[in-house]
C-alpha cells in the first residue's frame, strides 16, 4: 500500500505520476487495470497524467524475441490506458553476463550492437509517430488484443493473441486506398481483401494492420463462416467440402 499512500499524500506536489512496470505484458496489464488505475481513482489522481516511466523486460530467462514482443505489447497497452509516455529501461546492456538480468535489459548490447527489441522500436516509431493518437480498444475475453490508432488519414491496428498457438481474424469494412500488414521486424505485405472488406490475422506474433487514406472504417463480419458439408459425386462416391473466408 506504500505507493497509494505516498501518492495520496503528495498529489499536490507532483505534475506527473510516474510508474515502473517491469515483467511480461500479462503481469503489466494486471498491475495497470487491477491495481494502478483503481488506486488512482481511489486517491483522486485521475486528473494527473501518468507515465510508464521505467517499463521493460530483461532478455535473461526470456530470450530476445520475447523481450522484443514485450516492447510492442506493453507500449501499445500503456498508451491505450492513458500513459503520456513510455520509457524502455534501458538503451544499452549493462554488461555481458547472460545470466544477470541487469546486464540484459538494453536495446543494444554492451558493445553497441542492436538487439531484436531495437528493431521493434524502429518498426513502432515508423507506425505510430507524429500526430498518432489512440482511438479504440477492440480486445475481447478470448485472448484477442487489438488497439486502433489514428495518424492523419491512416489507421493502425496493433494486434496479438495472448494464447500460444491460437489464431483469430478481425474483419473491417473500409474505403482505405491501401491495406497492409506490418510484422514486428518492419516487413510489409498486403493483407487479404475482398471488395471493401479487409482482414487482420491475429496470432501470438504481434503485428499491425495499416490502412492508408481512410475516411470510413467499421468492424465487419466475415462473408462466410466455416461450413463443412458432405456432397455426393455420383457412382456412390462422396466427399467432404469445407468453405471458409
Amino acid at each position: 500500500g506504500f505507493h497509494g499512500k505516498a501518492m495520496a499524500l503528495c498529489k499536490d506536489i507532483f505534475d506527473i505520476h510516474c510508474f515502473h512496470g517491469h515483467g511480461l505484458q500479462e503481469y503489466f496489464r494486471s498491475m495497470i487495470d487491477n491495481e494502478m488505475l483503481p488506486m488512482r481513482k481511489r486517491t483522486g489522481l485521475e486528473k494527473m497524467p501518468w507515465y510508464a516511466h521505467e517499463t521493460a523486460l530483461t532478455a535473461t530467462g526470456y530470450g530476445e524475441k520475447k523481450q522484443a514482443e514485450a516492447l510492442f505489447k506493453k507500449l501499445v497497452f500503456a498508451w491505450s490506458r492513458g500513459s503520456i509516455g513510455y520509457t524502455w529501461y534501458d538503451l544499452r546492456n549493462d554488461g555481458f553476463n547472460p545470466a544477470n538480468p541487469e546486464h540484459n535489459y538494453g536495446m543494444l548490447t554492451n558493445d553497441y550492437y542492436p538487439k531484436a527489441v531495437y528493431v521493434v522500436y524502429n518498426t513502432m516509431t515508423g507506425l505510430l509517430n507524429g500526430d498518432t493518437r489512440f482511438e479504440l480498444d477492440l480486445s475481447d475475453e478470448t485472448g484477442v488484443n487489438v488497439y486502433r490508432f489514428r495518424r492523419g488519414t491512416d489507421l493502425v491496428f496493433a494486434a496479438w493473441h495472448d494464447r500460444p498457438g491460437a489464431s483469430a481474424e478481425m474483419t473491417f469494412k473500409t474505403d482505405a486506398a491501401e491495406a497492409e500488414i506490418v510484422d514486428l521486424w518492419g516487413n510489409i505485405q498486403p493483407t487479404k481483401r475482398i471488395g471493401d472488406l479487409v482482414t487482420l490475422p491475429i496470432t501470438e506474433n504481434p503485428c499491425a494492420l495499416r490502412l492508408k487514406n481512410v475516411s470510413r472504417c467499421e468492424k465487419g463480419t466475415a462473408v462466410l463462416s466455416a461450413i463443412r458439408k458432405r456432397i455426393y459425386l455420383g457412382d456412390g462416391k462422396q466427399a467432404e467440402l469445407e468453405l471458409a473466408v
